[in-house]
Formats: structure tokens, C-alpha cells, sequence
């Protein structure tokens, strides 16, 4: 029989030799089983379908119509006069702003002023011979008659007083709005008719726009 006698060196040689063997076993076992996989899944991705895929979400739909337009004056109006006459005063300049109401324009009115006070002197005494006459009716001095003649009298002077007040206030041009004046077409002194452009008058503030939508 024979012994082998293995010394300390030995030893420690043959166990590390082992363990390489062992740690070459298992590496092999791991190459091989990933090689499977890769080949398993190699084929599963070639069968697969590609598809594409779109995510649903709500959302506010917008109507949006692209077009040009026009800008315009809120309100524009033409000044005018309604009567002939000289121009006495022009009380406005061109691109001013001018309150409602506000004198613009006068044209001459002596006369008819005139006329205004006389009318106002025959109202007062047709006036006081109406309340004598009513007084005397009232006692049946007297009659119905002559008591109606009189306060028609009074009423007929009123209505010429009213005319010629009317009149009056056609020799002046007011403002009929808040706006801005444009161009003047008078002067002071210049005569105008009826129908003649004085000026334009707008209001810029709000202001409107015009424009066209199609039907589709």
C-alpha cells in the first residue's frame, strides 16, 4: 500500500484548484441560461404587433375666425343749420372735445328778437284785457261772446310769441352730444342756408368696428 503525503503547500494548492473548477461550472450554467432567454425572447418580440396609441382627453374646443375690419365712431353726426342767416360767432375748435348741449355756432337774431319783445308787450296787455273782460263776465256785464273774443285774442298772440321763439332757437347750433368736433366748414361772418355742413361731430370712445364673417 501506498500513502501519499501531502504537505501544507500542497494542500492549500489542490483545494484553490477546486475551487476554480467549481466557479468554471457555475459560469457556464449562467452563459447558457441567459443565451436561452435572449433566444426566448428574441422570438416573442418578432410576433409582436406595433401599434400606435393615442391618449383621449377632454378639452375646450376653440371657434377662432381670423378677419379684417373697420374702425368707426361710436356716434357721428353732421351739423347743420336749419335756417339762413350771417354767422354772429363760432364757439368751437376743430378737434375739441364739447359737452351736450354746449353753444357751437350762433347766427344772427336781432330781428327776431325784435319781434320776440313786441310780441311779449301785446301778450301782457292782451293778458290784463283778458282778466278785466272775465271780471265783467263773471257779473254778467258781458256776454260769452265777448269774453271769448278776447281770451282768443290772448292766445293767438301767445302762439306767434312760441313761433317766433322757435325761430330763435334755430339760429344756434348745439353740441347733441359728448364728442369730438372734426373739420369746420364756416367762419364767423360767413353766411350759411339750410343744409350747409357747419362740422362734424363723433364720439371716439367706445368705438365700433365693422367687419364681415363668412357663412361656412
Amino acid at each position: 500500500m501506498i500513502m501519499i503525503v501531502l504537505t501544507r503547500n500542497a494542500k492549500l494548492f489542490a483545494f484553490g484548484a477546486v475551487l476554480v473548477w467549481l466557479f468554471g461550472l457555475t459560469l457556464a450554467g449562467c452563459g447558457q441560461g441567459t443565451g436561452n432567454q435572449t433566444n426566448r425572447g428574441g422570438s416573442g418580440r418578432s410576433s409582436a404587433l406595433s401599434v400606435d396609441a393615442v391618449v383621449i382627453r377632454p378639452q375646450v374646443l376653440e371657434n377662432k375666425i381670423f378677419t379684417t375690419g373697420t374702425l368707426l365712431a361710436n356716434e357721428e353726426v353732421e351739423l347743420r343749420p336749419e335756417i339762413s342767416g350771417r354767422v354772429t360767432g363760432v364757439f368751437f375748435q376743430e378737434g375739441s372735445r364739447i359737452a351736450k348741449g354746449a353753444l357751437m355756432l350762433k347766427i344772427y337774431d336781432r330781428e327776431l328778437q325784435a319781434q320776440h319783445k313786441r310780441k311779449e308787450l301785446e301778450e301782457k296787455q292782451a293778458s290784463d284785457e283778458e282778466r278785466r273782460q272775465r271780471s265783467l263776465y263773471d257779473i254778467k256785464a258781458i256776454s260769452q261772446e265777448e269774453y271769448d273774443n278776447t281770451l282768443n285774442t290772448l292766445r293767438m298772440i301767445q302762439a306767434d310769441k312760441e313761433v317766433i321763439e322757435s325761430q330763435i332757437g334755430k339760429t344756434e347750433i348745439k353740441a347733441p352730444f359728448n364728442g369730438v368736433v372734426g373739420l369746420r366748414y364756416i367762419s364767423e361772418g360767413g353766411f350759411v342756408s339750410p343744409n350747409m355742413l357747419v362740422a362734424t361731430m363723433q364720439v371716439l370712445d367706445p368705438m365700433k368696428v365693422e367687419f364681415s364673417v363668412p357663412e361656412q
